[in-house]
């Protein structure tokens, strides 16, 4: 295999496949298959941010002033996301050997990118914060339920890295197995950021809720607003192949297996929120049932996009109303001193500058 295909010639045919199809060659902005990724991407591009954005000098006396109860549930819910934002990061590399559509590629590199700054975001905070960080790394190597609340994704995303290398050596070809494959790291992609992200988001954003933790809260408000628009492109994908008949196909004869990866990771879900409040653990304004329910409320329209029928109880507004005010985290109110400014543009230029200037 080259490195490019120049010989692609599939824009003549007026559509690059998803998945499957020829190797990709020139970076194709002219014959744009799927509008709605490109549009996600460049959605993407405008939420731009950069770990370093915010200050943490008050999250770092929340920590060490807090109490023991407060600091023990923040930590678990950072490690948690620290540890998934890193097995996040890899995405790009895990679909690439099967990507064969320019805006496709794209996007998923940018989402990639843009996970890599969530985890260094997660490092910062606990670099920036935590006297001794090394704590925190022993504590994610050992905790049990952390590992058990990403089993299912990162196995399904563990199979599609295997795959990868052996098609990318041509030790297995394009077949039925291999598309189910591809439906399930969506689906799974999709489980983690769509609904486990999003759960997890409770318990941190109930801390900032007491005026703790705020700085690193306004960081991880930017990181939520991204994981929305990644499971919205999660969705697109998945969309997109089932409009070709032989994806919809395995889709559709697969659908107990497909079901079964969003309900393990629902799953996960309300036993990490009986954890959390295990041991003597408590937050203000939140409780194990409302985790459940904020997760309900988050994992409903998904089951319902993709067709499959949810068995838990649905929930149709909003359990946490004030978690809505962190999907603009730019109106979450913080001390000068702490957030920097961040609401500014780039590649803008003004006309209206009369001074000069001596160079």
């Amino acid at each position: 295999m080259a490195a490019i295909n120049l010989q692609n010639d599939e824009y003549k045919k007026g559509k690059y496949p998803i998945f499957l199809g020829e190797q990709l060659g020139l970076v194709d902005t002219i014959n744009v298959s799927y509008p709605l990724v490109e549009k996600n991407y460049l959605q993407q591009r405008k939420q731009f941010w950069i770990e370093s954005e915010v200050a943490l000098d008050q999250s770092r006396k929340d920590f060490v002033s807090c109490s023991k109860n407060n600091y023990d549930v923040m930590i678990k819910n950072l490690s948690y996301q620290w540890a998934a934002d890193s097995l996040a990061k890899s995405i790009i590399t895990l679909f690439a050997p099967f990507i064969t559509n320019n805006e496709v590629a794209t996007a998923l590199d940018y989402q990639s990118s843009m996970e890599i700054i969530h985890s260094r975001t997660y490092s910062e905070i606990i670099r920036q914060c935590i006297p001794d960080p090394e704590v925190v790394f022993d504590d994610i190597r050992k905790n049990k339920a952390i590992f058990k609340r990403l089993d299912t994704v990162e196995g399904i995303l563990g199979e599609l890295a295997e795959a990868g290398h052996k098609y990318s050596l041509g030790m297995i070809k394009k077949d039925d197995n291999l598309r189910l494959l591809l439906i399930k790291g969506l689906v799974a992609l999709v489980a983690l950021e769509g609904i486990q992200f999003m759960s997890s988001f409770s318990a941190t954003f109930a801390m900032a809720e007491q005026q703790l933790f705020i700085g690193a809260c306004k960081l991880i408000g930017k990181i939520m607003l991204d994981e929305a628009l990644h499971s919205h492109l999660d969705l697109i994908l998945i969309e997109g192949l089932l409009k070709e008949p032989e994806w919809k196909k395995v889709f559709d004869d697969n659908l107990p297996e497909l079901k079964q990866i969003l309900d393990d990771v629902v799953a996960s879900e309300e036993e990490w929120a009986s954890y959390l409040f295990s041991e003597g653990r408590y937050i203000l304004g939140l409780n194990a049932e409302l985790m459940r329910e904020w997760l309900w409320y988050n994992a409903t329209p998904i089951y319902r996009k993709l067709g499959i029928k949810y068995d838990f109880r649905g929930v149709k507004s909003n359990p946490l109303p004030w978690m809505d005010k962190w999907t603009n985290p730019d109106s979450v109110q913080a001390a000068a001193q702490e957030i920097q400014l961040t609401a500014y543009q780039m590649n803008v230029t003004s006309s209206t500058l009369n001074e000069d200037f001596d160079f």
